[in-house]
């Protein structure tokens, strides 16, 4: 049989014992049996500031809550990046990867918490507070559940500002990877076929290519693509208007800040594109051999170059 019973909200952070006995009628009733005992977690506290949805044009962010007393052993302020789903930072998924991640213990009595977020973050975050409470033998436990807030940042909160990187940035550290035949084969598809031969292009046996080809034919994402990345387009050709062929650094640039409709954002595409992440990073092609690939040659420092342009406004020469 199941009965349900509301515990008092005053003994959360309690230990509440329990016991029951058959009876015929109002009078007449057996033993008592043994004691059950369990914990009562503290419920969340009510979150305060800054409001959901809130836009903060720095990444220094006051939370803070209301108190609960039955939180005799503080909270846990808990903040994650909200990832990519669909190349896109506008919900929060709850398969994907939500790291990286902030968890904060705070002392009881302590009600706001100041917390510098990186800019591996994002631009988008989730909060939570959960009241804890330690239990005999148990140790610190936390509530779950909740409420749950957003904050958005502006493309250009980070730590820095269009002034505070080089004035060659983009053309120093981003710009070679645009120029190589890795991204431009890609990208001058749609227009014309693929760069046959040289060093770094494909090999002079490689088949013609058009955008009408389907290039999963012979590519495998799976045994060629990166494991890192949040969204896989798939081996297709980019578009006519985004060929980088016979364009000016300002204007690849200005290709590079507005990829298209179907990105919320440059640094999506850039940064979490798998097949953006092979062409930088893993020189793999179907046939087991290695090429030469795009500069940095390394994803982890290409992430950080978009990251430092995107938080500094996508400056351009």
């Amino acid at each position: 049989m199941n009965i349900p019973v509301t515990i008092p909200s005053s003994e959360e952070g309690h230990i509440v014992e329990w016991m029951a006995r058959s009876c015929s009628d109002n009078t007449h009733c057996g033993n008592w049996s043994t004691h059950e005992r369990f914990t009562v977690v503290p419920s969340s506290p009510n979150m305060t500031s800054p409001a959901n949805n809130a836009m903060s044009p720095s990444r220094n962010i006051a939370f803070s809550w209301q108190a609960k007393p039955s939180a005799t052993a503080g909270y846990q302020l808990v903040i994650n990046k909200v990832p990519l789903s669909g190349g896109r930072y506008d919900y929060y998924h709850p398969t994907a990867n939500i790291s990286p991640n902030l968890s904060l213990q705070i002392p009881a009595g302590m009600t706001s918490k100041t917390v510098a977020i990186p800019a591996s973050m994002g631009n988008k975050i989730q909060w939570h507070v959960y009241g804890c409470a330690n239990f005999p033998g148990k140790g610190r436990r936390c509530s779950l559940g909740g409420q749950t807030r957003y904050v958005q940042f502006s493309s250009n909160s980070g730590s820095g500002s269009s002034s505070n990187l080089p004035a060659n940035f983009f053309s120093q550290h981003i710009l070679p990877a645009f120029k190589h035949d890795r991204c431009v084969n890609c990208h001058a598809v749609a227009a014309t076929n693929f760069v046959r031969g040289g060093a770094h292009g494909l090999p002079a046996n490689h088949p013609s290519v058009n955008s009408s080809i389907n290039c999963t034919s012979c590519h495998s994402a799976t045994s060629v693509l990166p494991s890192m990345g949040n969204f896989n387009p798939g081996w297709k050709a980019a578009p006519s208007t985004m060929d980088f062929r016979s364009k000016t650094d300002a204007q690849l640039c200005a290709m590079a800040k507005n990829p298209g409709s179907h990105f919320s954002a440059a640094k999506d595409h850039l940064r979490e594109d798998k097949l953006v992440l092979w062409a930088v990073g893993d020189g793999r092609v179907p046939n087991g051999r290695r090429y030469v690939v795009a500069p940095p040659r390394n994803i982890n420092t290409w992430r950080s170059y978009i990251q430092q342009w995107a938080d500094a406004g996508y400056p351009c020469p």
